[in-house]
């Protein structure tokens, strides 16, 4: 079924927004198998990102998210033995968020996961289309800063 979403008339918004919608609904479901939810594997896959001992305000920034609601997701990560808070070295004030064992464990799970949708998602895709399609969205993206 072709979605009205893509036609070439399509407002610029509506597809961006569908795309998206379509990559994290793809990702959530693939993610489930793994006991994951989108906010528990986007914050499992920021940690890894951002690196361990990353502190929250950082943490929270880099997912769009509000203190409270990262704060959500990491009392369950934490209730589920994923990850734990630590003071931070640097400041002692702030909490850094590590890994523990079985949260980098099921972490390097949920990032094949991640490769794999990516490879199915890139299917037919030229490198050189995903590099000019990464410039557009990238220059997209900086214009609406």
């Amino acid at each position: 079924m072709l979605d009205s979403n893509f036609s070439p008339d399509a407002p610029l918004g509506l597809q961006l927004a569908s795309a998206s919608r379509r990559w994290r609904s793809n990702l959530d479901e693939r993610m489930q198998p793994l006991g994951l939810t989108q906010s528990r594997w986007e914050v499992l896959m920021q940690i890894e990102r951002l690196g361990e001992g990353v502190i929250q305000s950082v943490l929270a920034s880099a997912l769009g998210i509000e203190m409270p609601s990262l704060s959500r997701s990491l009392d369950q990560l934490e209730a589920n033995g994923l990850v734990e808070r630590r003071c931070s070295e640097s400041d002692k004030r702030a909490r850094a968020v590590h890994f523990t064992a079985a949260g980098r464990a099921l972490q390097i799970k949920a990032d094949a996961v991640r490769q794999q949708v990516v490879k199915e998602t890139l299917e037919g895709i030229t490198e050189a289309e995903l590099a000019e399609f990464i410039r557009v969205l990238q220059k997209l993206s900086h214009n609406l800063m």
